[in-house]
């Protein structure tokens, strides 16, 4: 379904890093969840292959390959995208054989046009990426490691005017994207409009059995663009919503939050845990109101929240007792360029411990 979008802080919300990267704002969002009992045909053209079949159920969109040779089924979103934009596929297969091949892709109306993914052959753990322009020759399908298929995971591609982006990352994880690929010749035109397809193909000779792709969500975000340069973004090593960026003019600006694991090493008797400077923008320029830094272990000890303004002097901001085995929350209003949490354990050594911190409007 198409989801009107508006950002409710004013500002730009989306974004991506790509080298030279942009702070993006949604424009239209795509999402098919499959919870009907059956493909929606108002958001989905259908063209069924000779002994294969399709079902939703569960929440899940299940294409059953059969062993018809050349037999192929294509699903055909109705949703256009324009450059640049951004699709997703959670999806798993319940085998990997030879002699079939299952497309997930970004393509133009002609057909001429395309970003793809493919998973064919025995290995679960390969994935081939492939980008196309009219009638010019591939670059090749480039074959790249990513989780194994027979598990859940998500497979991307992310469509801008100068390169085509790939990526792969598991589903409901705190972890980052464990592929990112980028093609910068024969990608598709940016000034035409493109669709969601997926395609189940069986080749010339039988498949020994039948195979299903299963995708449990289809996204799709149309998106504008600002360009930026950016200070961290997609591929960073902390789970972020959002990353801070510098405008061309020099103005800092932090869209809604970010996120870090500082560490969960547990400190000796009396140790001590000093994290990472965060710098949350020159005087004037940054939107990020307040920096707060939560803390778990299982011995007391005492939590702080450093400010700094040039990160050589760092002055104390706040501190609050650790009681053995609670949370605390701390949180201090940003009137300098630069904050860090940091821990003093007590004197017994821990054996349980996390720390986490966030800079963000709120």
């Amino acid at each position: 379904m198409r989801i009107p979008y508006m950002n409710p802080l004013g500002g730009p919300e989306r974004y991506d890093v790509n080298g030279s990267a942009q702070v993006s704002g949604l424009v239209t969002a795509f999402r098919d969840d499959f919870n009907g009992a059956g493909l929606n045909q108002s958001e989905w053209n259908v063209q069924l292959g000779a002994g294969m079949f399709i079902n939703v159920a569960n929440g899940e969109l299940g294409i059953v390959s059969g062993v018809t040779p050349n037999s192929e089924t294509i699903i055909t979103g109705k949703t256009p995208f324009t450059v640049p934009f951004r699709l997703w596929f959670i999806m798993r297969l319940s085998q990997r054989i030879a002699n079939q091949e299952f497309y997930l892709e970004a393509v133009n109306a002609a057909g001429d046009m395309l970003a793809q993914w493919l998973l064919d052959g025995a290995v679960p753990t390969t994935g081939k990426v492939d980008a196309r322009n009219g009638g010019n020759t591939s670059s090749g399908a480039g074959a790249y490691n990513i989780n194994g298929t027979g598990a859940d995971g998500i497979l991307e591609i992310q469509l801008f005017p100068d390169e085509c982006w790939f990526r792969a990352q598991a589903v409901d994880s705190n972890a980052g994207r464990n592929l990112g690929v980028v093609r910068t010749r024969n990608i598709p035109d940016p000034n035409d409009e493109y669709y969601i397809r997926i395609r189940v193909r069986n080749l010339g000779v039988a498949p020994a059995s039948s195979t299903s792709l299963i995708l449990g969500a289809v996204c799709g975000q149309d998106i504008n663009e600002v360009p930026v340069e950016i200070t961290g973004g997609q591929g960073v090593g902390v789970l972020g919503q959002s990353v801070a960026v510098v405008l061309p003019g020099g103005a800092n600006i932090l869209v809604t939050n970010i996120f870090y694991n500082d560490t969960v090493t547990p400190l000796a008797a009396s140790g001590v845990f000093t994290g990472t400077a965060r710098d949350l923008g020159v005087s004037g320029g940054s939107t990020t109101a307040r920096f707060t830094a939560t803390v778990f272990a299982d011995q007391a000890g005492t939590l702080y929240i450093d400010m700094s303004n040039d990160n050589v002097t760092w002055r104390q901001a706040k501190k609050a007792p650790m009681v053995a085995g609670d949370s605390v929350e701390l949180s201090a209003v940003v009137v300098t360029r630069y904050y860090r949490a940091r821990v003093v354990n007590g004197a017994a050594a821990q054996t349980a411990f996390m720390l986490n911190s966030n800079a963000g409007r709120i």
